[in-house]
C-alpha cells in the first residue's frame, strides 16, 4: 500500500485515538442522562450489539484477510466508536449507581469490559499495521493470535457483564412478579 493509503491510516488511527482519549477523561456526569431518562440502559445497547459483532468480523477476518484489508480503516472508527460507547457505559453506570445503588459484580465486569475493548482497538490497529503497511509476518501472526484471544474474550464477556447487569436490575423484581402471578 502507497504513502497516501499510510496517512488515512495514520489520520484515521490518530483521530480515533484522540476520540478515545477526551472520551475516557470527560467528567462522569456527562453520560448520566439522556432526555431526563438514566443513560446507562440506553447506552448499552450500541455496546452489547456493536461489540461483538465487530469481534465476530475480526475473528473471520484473521481467515479472511481480503476482507480486512478492504475494511480496516472502517474497522478502526467502529472499534474505537465501541469503545467510546463503552466507556460511556460505564461512567452513565456510575451515575445510575449514585442513584439506585451500585451493583458491584456487575461494576467490576463492566471495568473489564472497558479494558478488553481498548485492548481490542489497539490490537486491530497494530495488526493492521503490521499486515497491510509494514508487512512483518511474526507480528502479525502474533498479533492475529492476540486479537482472536480478545475477540472471544470480548463476546464471553460482554455476555457476563449484560447477564449480571440484568439479573441485577430485574432478577428479584420477576421472581416477585411471578410469585405474585401464581399466587391466588
Amino acid at each position: 500500500m502507497g504513502s497516501l493509503s499510510m496517512r488515512k491510516f495514520l489520520t484515521v488511527t490518530i483521530i480515533s485515538t484522540l476520540i478515545i482519549t477526551v472520551t475516557y477523561f470527560l467528567p462522569s456526569g456527562v453520560w448520566a442522562e439522556i432526555g431526563g431518562l438514566p443513560a446507562h440502559p440506553l447506552i448499552i445497547h450500541a455496546v452489547v450489539v456493536l461489540l461483538p459483532l465487530l469481534a465476530i468480523l475480526l475473528l473471520v477476518g484473521i481467515f479472511w484477510k481480503n476482507l480486512l484489508k478492504k475494511l480496516h480503516l472502517l474497522i478502526i472508527g467502529a472499534l474505537a466508536f465501541s469503545v467510546v460507547t463503552a466507556l460511556a457505559a460505564k461512567s452513565s453506570g456510575y451515575s445510575l449507581s449514585a442513584v439506585v445503588g451500585l451493583p458491584k459484580s456487575h461494576a467490576e465486569w463492566g471495568n473489564y469490559l472497558v479494558l478488553l475493548a481498548i485492548a481490542l482497538f489497539s490490537s486491530f490497529v497494530f495488526f493492521s499495521f503490521f499486515t497491510f503497511y509494514k508487512k512483518t509476518k511474526i507480528a502479525s501472526s502474533t498479533l492475529g493470535v492476540l486479537m482472536a484471544f480478545l475477540a472471544v474474550s470480548t463476546i464471553g464477556m460482554t455476555y457476563v457483564v449484560g447477564h449480571s447487569g440484568a439479573e441485577s436490575v430485574w432478577k428479584y423484581r420477576y421472581d416477585s412478579g411471578k410469585e405474585q402471578q401464581e399466587s391466588p
